[in-house]
């Protein structure tokens, strides 16, 4: 029985032996399949994983990628800001406004330039101009103090809302000094603008449209080294510009200044201006204006003579292309041509004579301002003059100038300038003719690496050499007969 009970034992237990082993199995065979199942999904996991590092690299250089368009885009449109800002950086507030607009009640804006030099024979330093030329090379070549003091009152909407009317009062102060003394009786105080202005006056498409009525400085520009203001209506009277039209914009103004004289039975001689311009034109390269200019003179007789001498009309005609970005800077090319009344191309009067209606007048300027970089900038300039006063047998006076003021940028406040420049004059009756050759190196500190950055304080040294057939006619108070000269000296120069 014992035997029968032990086999029957070891039967079971046989039995459960198998039975685990077989659930011992099926649970590793369980395992594998969800160990497989697993390492399936981790490879799809590290798949999706890899395919967005892709992805977000790809994303990454997309980013960066935009952003440096961003930041070229940005540095283009700096470039052509600074570019407009240079070109209004000049010494007058009436080309700085309309680059930046009025925000307060009241404003002081202006000019100034002072110093002092010695000249080669250690008297007071002298200018070299030649005659019959219109302007000179600034560079070392300013021997006063002058400055322009502007004061402007926003009456009406002084930041310049565009759905509100504004109106502004100004007032400039021109003041000289010949660098003699304090309170020197050559010290000069002139009143050259005194003007009332006013905007969005008009509804609609003419709400551009600016009205001004008083003295002021008009439609000027000017070639910096040389002081060159080879378009200038300024005077008295009154207009509005700006008047938009479907191409470009336009500007009407009635101009007037007098003479006084003792020569003629009228009084003082007037001159009457009717000025029109066409300006902002989209042109290839840039942008064209026009204008034309119709003057007029009633003289009457001469006193002494009895002469009478009829009304004395005159023309103007202008053109002037303008790159306002140009490697940095800007370029401007002109061309003038007037007659009679207007020969002079101004607003203001020439002294009259019997045969000025016969005058003639053509100027052909071409400037620029190149800065391709923060090291080095340059204005090159020329200017061609033609004139002739209108009296028989008397043929053209020339005036040719040419020259350039380079500048290299040593640091953030150090520069150093160099200023070549030559002037052709030739007189009709034959009193000179000869070349004017002046050269000025000028160690400056000022606020920035730009042409323009002011204030700027140099310090210059200046040699000039002119032609026999100019002998006696440059500098004469000093040089005399001599065809040489030297100054050298100290000065500031600044606007606001």
């Amino acid at each position: 029985m014992s035997s029968l009970r032990l086999a029957a034992a070891l039967l079971a237990a046989a039995s459960f032996c198998r039975a685990q082993s077989s659930d011992v199995e099926t649970l590793r065979k369980e395992l594998e399949a969800l160990k497989a199942d697993y390492q399936q999904k981790i490879r799809i996991l590290e798949q999706k994983i890899d395919d967005l590092s892709r992805k977000d690299l790809a994303l990454q250089q997309q980013v960066e990628a935009n952003r440096q368009r961003s930041e070229e885009a940005l540095a283009q449109a700096r470039q052509a800001t600074d570019a407009t800002a240079t070109l209004g950086r000049t010494p007058l507030f009436d080309k700085v406004e309309s680059l930046e607009q009025s925000t307060k009640i009241f404003e002081f804006h202006g000019y100034a330039r002072s110093g002092f030099g010695l000249n080669g024979l250690g008297g007071q330093q002298v200018a070299f101009q030649a005659p019959g030329a219109d302007a000179k090379y600034r560079l070392g070549n300013e021997a006063e103090t002058y400055a322009e003091l502007v004061f402007v009152n926003n009456w009406l909407n002084p930041e310049r809302g565009a759905d509100k009317a504004w109106f502004k009062t100004e007032v400039l102060v021109m003041a000289q000094t010949q660098n003699l003394s304090s309170f020197d009786s050559s010290s000069q105080f002139k009143f050259r603008e005194a003007f009332a202005q006013a905007g969005n006056i008009l509804p609609g498409y003419f709400r551009d449209a600016k009205f001004w009525g008083g003295q002021r400085y008009y439609q000027r520009q000017d070639i910096n080294i040389n002081d060159y203001w080879y378009v200038d209506m300024s005077g008295y009277g009154g207009g509005v510009e700006d008047i938009r039209l479907p191409s470009g914009k336009a500007a009407v103004a009635y101009i007037g200044s007098a003479i006084p004289t003792s020569l003629v039975t009228v009084g003082n001689v007037p001159k009457s201006n009717i000025d029109a311009r066409w300006y902002d034109l989209k042109a290839p390269g840039g942008k064209v204006a026009l204008w034309y200019n119709f003057a007029n003179s009633k003289i009457g007789k001469f006193t002494g003579t009895g002469i009478s001498v009829p009304a004395t009309t005159g023309h103007n005609w202008g053109f002037e292309h303008k790159r306002t970005e140009f490697y940095g800077g800007y370029h401007r090319f002109n061309i003038q041509a007037g007659s009679g009344a207007a020969a002079n191309l101004q607003a203001t009067l020439q002294s009259p004579s019997l045969f000025w209606q016969h005058a003639r007048t053509v100027v052909l300027t071409d400037h620029a301002l190149l800065q391709p970089n923060d090291k080095f900038s340059i204005m090159p300039a020329f200017v061609a003059k033609w004139a002739k006063p209108g009296d028989p047998g008397i043929g053209y006076s020339r005036w040719y100038s040419i020259g350039a003021r380079p500048v290299w940028h040593f640091s953030r406040y150090v520069s150093l300038a160099f200023e070549p420049g030559f002037d052709y004059v030739r007189d009709p009756r034959g009193q000179y003719q000869g070349w004017l050759r002046k050269f000025t190196i000028s160690p400056q500190i000022a606020p920035k690496r730009e042409f323009f950055s002011r204030p700027v304080l140099r310090a210059f040294f200046t040699y000039a050499s002119w032609s026999d057939g100019l002998r006696g006619y440059v500098a004469p108070t000093v040089y005399g007969q001599r065809t040489s000269g030297l100054t050298a000296g100290l000065q500031f120069e600044s606007w606001w």
